[in-house]
């Protein structure tokens, strides 16, 4: 016999989970110490959604599931955020939490950091803005039988997910006899990939309208798995191609048909805006506001195709007229590709890699973040192919708008919930690869949340670079650049690198170009976290192309 923690520990095994990220508490005791018993690598973490965006990336970048563990109550909704941008982004999470009663409604007394199976229900739905795709309640043998079948589809769901697996502090320390190997049932198998006759005959109708001039490859993240067919397709029509934020590098930004990204911290050619195009290809990408500003209004004569595994998010983003093919991108590709054979094949030049101006400083003592994203490219992504991940506000502004990236998988962000806190966090989980991992987050985002702490206990390779400027940067500018003078937003100076050498991480501070070059350079050989503290020139703007009308509005988004 075993307990029900050490069955539920057994399938996370199953499934190759090998990294699990959470705090304990009362109500999850006895699943904590059942995963420091087994071969699953724990990480006790400082703050619930830091261990759900340290799961969330490290699963991003490894393709593995990775659980989260929480109590019941406050640890629940501490990790929401988390556990929607892990969501959003396609993880693979298995989230176990505590329960404080079986009862469907409350009764008798109420006990402390109280959750019910009813509180559970309210945060599963089947859209991203639930945080969780699904839940087992365990109350018997049987809920353990469906969670391993609902581990297996996940684990195999090229969207991902995020699993609920609820138990109560008596259940998990229970006895359950010792479980089977998981197996799904005929009407439970997930199917093969396949395109419908209507779909096969979409895809002659788009190969036949890339041979007219004028059609754009507009690509997404839910591309990522497909970039060499993206590059493919785009090179046998000689296609232009933009890129949303978070499908940086998918298509070599050094590349010569690469016109840009759009959307906030936008970069693209202003010809896209002059002469629109007669025809986009819109692939793996919901068009939202900040993967696009909605450039998409603008052109009012072009034929839109939007292809993706899912439709209905798309279809609130894009013009009525656009034809909609929900399919897997790869299969979509490869059918488009397939309609005619190619023909003398155009030979693309080598770009050798991006080269970032730098740019002086208004005044001595600081750096200029385009001089920090110089120092970045060159350093991180040139010589050291190093994962970049970057937070929300200005920093994300600076990177998606300067930084260029010759491949996929090196880029990180998240724009569905735009959560400030979340590179700070996720950083750790990247760092825990085989990669050194680059933050790049603001002094506001730091003091809101950090799990330096964490990295430094387990030796996470993870590198903050802290763009301080004693500032909530776009809380300053962003009412600015329509006008208004906003309420004063300064922060006390931090000392960041004291606070990293107060928790044991390497620590340093640096104010002029070279020291940020020898900084970064020592923190790539370094085994182990290194903060910077990078002294920006608070008079530097973001890039202008990088706002639209609505994030001047009483509802934009003010960090750093």
């Amino acid at each position: 016999m075993q307990t029900y923690a050490d069955a539920i520990v057994q399938s996370l095994s199953s499934v190759g989970c090998d990294k699990a990220f959470g705090i304990s508490g009362g109500n999850i005791y006895h699943i904590w110490k059942a995963l420091h018993h087994s071969d699953i690598a724990v990480y006790h973490c400082r703050h619930q959604s830091g261990a759900a965006f340290a799961a969330a990336e490290y699963s991003i970048q490894t393709g593995k599931v990775a659980a989260v563990f929480v109590t019941s109550g406050p640890g629940i909704t501490n990790a929401i955020t988390g556990l929607r941008c892990a969501r959003a982004d396609g993880a693979r999470i298995i989230f176990i939490a505590g329960l404080t009663g079986e009862e469907i409604d409350r009764t008798g007394r109420r006990v402390v950091q109280e959750t019910t199976p009813k509180d559970v229900e309210a945060l599963t739905g089947p859209t991203v803005d639930s945080a969780l795709s699904c839940y087992e309640i365990i109350r018997g043998e049987l809920n353990v039988g469906r969670l391993q079948q609902t581990l297996t589809r996940i684990q195999r769901d090229p969207l991902g997910g995020v699993l609920g697996v609820f138990l109560t502090a008596a259940r998990s320390k229970s006895l359950i006899s010792p479980l089977q190997s998981p197996r799904l049932e005929l009407h439970e198998q997930i199917p093969v990939p396949s395109l419908s006759a209507e779909t096969l005959a979409v895809c002659r109708e788009v190969a036949g309208k890339l041979k007219i001039m004028g059609f754009v490859l507009w690509i997404g993240y839910g591309c990522r798995s497909a970039s060499l067919l993206v590059k493919q397709l785009a090179e046998r029509y000689d296609l232009p191609v933009l890129a949303t934020p978070r499908a940086k590098g998918i298509f070599p930004e050094n590349h010569l048909l690469y016109f840009g990204t759009t959307g906030l911290g936008a970069s693209f050619r202003p010809t896209i805006i002059a002469d629109p195009p007669k025809g986009v290809l819109l692939l793996g990408s919901k068009a939202a506001e900040l993967s696009s500003m909605f450039i998409q209004e603008e052109w009012v004569n072009t034929d839109f195709y939007c292809v993706d595994l899912e439709t209905s998010e798309v279809k609130r983003n894009m013009p009525k007229r656009s034809t909609f093919i929900e399919a897997e991108i790869s299969l979509f590709l490869r059918a488009v590709l397939e309609v005619e054979r190619p023909g003398d094949r155009i030979a693309y030049p080598f770009i050798p890699d991006a080269i970032i101006q730098p740019v002086l400083a208004a005044s001595e003592g600081q750096i200029h973040p385009v001089t920090v994203m110089s120092v970045v490219q060159d350093v991180a992504i040139n010589r050291n192919g190093c994962l970049i991940i970057a937070d929300a506000g200005n920093s994300f502004c600076w990177t998606a708008h300067y930084l260029k990236f010759p491949k996929p998988g090196l880029y990180r962000s998240n724009l569905d919930s735009y959560p400030v806190g979340h590179a700070v966090c996720g950083v750790v989980g990247m760092g825990l690869t085989d990669k050194h991992a680059v933050a790049i987050v603001g002094d506001g985002a730091m003091l809101m949340q950090s799990e330096v702490s964490t990295a430094v206990k387990y030796r996470s390779k993870a590198i903050w670079l802290v763009m301080n400027d004693s500032r909530y940067g776009s809380c300053d500018q962003v009412p600015r650049m329509s006008g208004d003078i906003p309420p004063p937003c300064g922060i006390p100076y931090t000392d960041f690198a004291l606070l990293a050498r107060a928790v044991g991480c390497e620590g340093c501070t640096v104010a002029k170009g070279e020291e940020l070059r020898e900084a970064l350079q020592e923190a790539m050989v370094r085994n182990g976290p290194t903060v910077i503290n990078v002294i920006i020139d608070p008079s530097a703007v973001a890039p202008p192309e990088a706002r639209g009308p609505s994030l001047t509005s009483e509802n934009a988004t003010c960090s750093k």
